[in-house]
C-alpha cells in the first residue's frame, strides 16, 4: 500500500512540475510576444540566464516580426548565446536589412549594427562580412568600440591575410584616441597578437602616455611577451615614474614577477630615495615581506641561479664576510655537477646543509634577513623539485 501511495505522489508530483513547465512555456512566448520592449527584452534576459534552449524554434520564427533594430539584434545575440544551428543565416539577413535600421524607431546606426552582427559571425567561425569591420574604423578613427576591437582581435587570430592592416588599425587607434580603457585593450590585443612585432610601441608607451594605467598595461604586457631588457626598463621607470602608486606598482612586479637578488637590492636601495615620505613605508613593507617565488623552470636552471644568488648575497653583505661566503659557495657550486651525474647522497646532503646553516646562521652576524630568505627557501624549492626526480628525504 505503501509503494503504491509513493507512487501516486511521484506521478502527482510529476504533472504539476509539467503543468508549470507549460505554464512558464506559455508566459515567456506571450513576453516574446509582448508589445512592450522592455517585457520582450526581460523574457530573453531569463531565456539567454537560464539557458532555455527550447526557446530556439520560437526566437527563429518571432525574429522576423520584431520591428526594432534593437529587438532584432536581442534576438539575434540570444540565437547566438543558445547554439542555433541558423546564426549564420540569420546575421546575414540582419546585415541585409541593416542599410533600414536608421529609419526604424528607435533608430540604430546601419553600419554599427552591420558590426555587432559581424562579431556574432567571427565568433560562429564566419568570415566574410569584416570588411563592416574596416568601413566603421575608417570612418569613426579613433571613435570606435570595444566591439570594433575585439572584432580586430578576431579577425587577426582567424584570417591571416588581413593581420597587417590589423596591426595598422591598431598601432593608429593607440596613438590618437583619448579614450584610456579602450587604447589599454588595443594594447593588449597588439601585445597579445604581435608579440615582439609590439615592443616598440608598447616601451615608447610605456615612458610617455599621460595615463598611469596605460603606462603600467605597456609594462605588464612587454612581461607577458618576454621583452629581453623588460627588467632594466622596470628600474628605470621605478625611478621616473611620475605617479607614487605607480612606483609602488613597478616595485611589487619586481618583487613578484622576478624576486632575483638584484630585484631586490633594488627596491630596497630605491626605499630611502622615494619622493613622498609617506610611501616608504609601503616600499619597506615590500622589502621586509618579500620572499623568493618558486620559479617554473628545469631543475638544473634552479641550481645555476642559487649558484649565482649566492655572489650576489655575499656583493650585497647579505652574506657578511668571506669565510662563510666560501663554504656556501662550495656547496651551491657542486649542486650542478652532481645533478647531473645522479650523485643523490652527496646532492641531498648539500641541500640539507645549505638549509641547515642559512637556519642556524640567521639572526647571527652571518646572513642577513635577505640573504637567509634566499639560501633558505630556493634551496627549499630545488629540494622538492628533486625529491620528485631522486629519493632525497634524507
Amino acid at each position: 500500500m505503501k509503494i503504491i501511495y509513493t507512487l501516486f505522489l511521484l506521478a502527482l508530483l510529476k504533472c504539476i512540475v509539467q503543468v508549470y513547465a507549460q505554464n512558464e512555456t506559455l508566459h515567456l512566448l506571450d513576453e516574446l510576444n509582448d508589445p512592450s520592449m522592455r517585457v520582450r527584452l526581460s523574457a530573453l534576459e531569463i531565456i539567454n540566464k537560464e539557458n532555455l534552449t527550447e526557446y530556439i524554434p520560437h526566437l527563429e520564427e518571432l525574429y522576423y516580426a520584431q520591428s526594432e533594430p534593437l529587438m532584432k539584434y536581442s534576438f539575434l545575440f540570444t540565437l547566438k548565446i543558445l547554439g542555433s544551428e541558423n546564426i549564420i543565416s540569420y546575421c546575414i539577413d540582419f546585415i541585409n536589412e541593416a542599410d533600414a535600421f536608421d529609419q526604424m524607431f528607435p533608430p540604430k546606426d546601419p553600419l554599427e549594427m552591420k558590426v555587432e552582427a559581424t562579431l556574432l559571425l567571427l565568433h560562429s567561425g564566419y568570415y566574410e562580412t569584416i570588411n563592416y569591420v574596416f568601413e566603421l574604423i575608417e570612418r569613426d578613427s579613433t571613435n570606435i568600440t570595444a566591439v570594433s576591437l575585439h572584432s580586430l582581435e578576431l579577425i587577426a587570430d582567424n584570417v591571416p591575410e588581413s593581420r597587417t592592416e590589423v596591426k595598422e588599425y591598431l598601432n593608429f587607434f593607440i596613438a590618437n584616441s583619448n579614450d584610456d580603457i579602450l587604447r589599454s585593450i588595443a594594447l593588449n590585443i597588439l601585445a597579445n597578437q604581435f608579440g615582439n612585432e609590439s615592443e616598440e610601441v608598447l616601451i615608447m608607451r610605456s615612458r610617455s602616455d599621460p595615463e598611469l594605467m596605460v603606462r603600467l598595461r605597456c609594462l605588464k604586457n612587454l612581461i607577458s611577451i618576454k621583452y629581453p631588457e623588460i627588467k632594466n626598463l622596470l628600474y628605470e621607470r621605478l625611478h621616473a615614474e611620475p605617479e607614487r602608486s605607480g612606483r609602488l606598482y613597478i616595485a611589487d612586479t619586481l618583487l613578484t614577477a622576478f624576486g632575483e637578488p638584484l630585484d631586490l637590492q633594488t627596491v630596497k636601495t630605491y626605499s630611502s630615495i622615494e619622493p613622498d615620505i609617506q610611501m616608504r613605508p609601503l616600499f619597506d613593507y615590500l622589502v621586509s615581506s618579500f620572499k623568493p617565488h618558486k620559479p617554473s623552470i628545469p631543475t638544473h636552471e634552479m641550481i645555476d641561479s642559487l649558484n649565482s644568488y649566492t655572489d650576489q648575497l655575499f656583493q650585497f653583505s647579505w652574506i657578511k664576510n668571506e669565510e662563510d661566503y666560501k663554504h656556501y659557495k662550495e656547496k651551491t657550486k657542486n649542486l650542478r655537477e652532481l645533478f647531473e651525474q645522479n650523485k643523490t647522497d652527496e646532492l641531498c646532503s648539500n641541500l640539507n646543509w645549505i638549509i641547515s646553516q642559512a637556519e642556524s646562521h640567521y639572526g647571527r652576524d652571518v646572513l642577513t634577513k635577505e640573504g637567509y630568505k634566499f639560501l633558505f627557501y630556493y634551496t627549499g624549492y630545488i629540494k622538492e623539485k628533486i625529491e620528485t626526480e631522486f629519493d632525497c628525504h634524507n
